[in-house]
């Protein structure tokens, strides 16, 4: 899933053209294409913003951004699956994670 970049926050698709429509109702900038990250939703950034420590959420509404996990993420995820205190749409996207070494 494609995230955004907003005011150091990931967004959903969803949200990330909600933000645009209030920023272009407020007078905000007219050339998304030259604006900052701070002014204007930048992306779409594919795999739910890249590889990340942890699980991405999105900013606005907290949707799961489905992204890949680093070497550190997939054990962090791994010892959750492990405890049975894996939120279970992490469980249902990292099932790859019930195999050792990670469990």
């Amino acid at each position: 899933m494609d995230a955004y970049v907003f005011n150091a926050e990931l967004l959903c698709t969803s949200c990330a053209k909600q933000t645009e429509i209030e920023i272009e109702q407020s007078g905000g900038p007219k050339n998304a294409a030259y604006a900052d990250p701070d002014e204007w939703p930048q992306g779409p950034i594919p795999q739910g913003g890249g590889e990340a420590d942890s699980p991405q959420h999105c900013g606005g509404c907290g949707k799961f951004l489905e992204n890949p996990l680093t070497t550190d993420g997939n054990y962090f995820v791994g010892h959750l699956l492990r405890d049975d205190e894996c939120p279970p749409e992490w469980a249902d996207f990292y099932d790859y994670l019930n195999e050792a070494p990670y469990v």
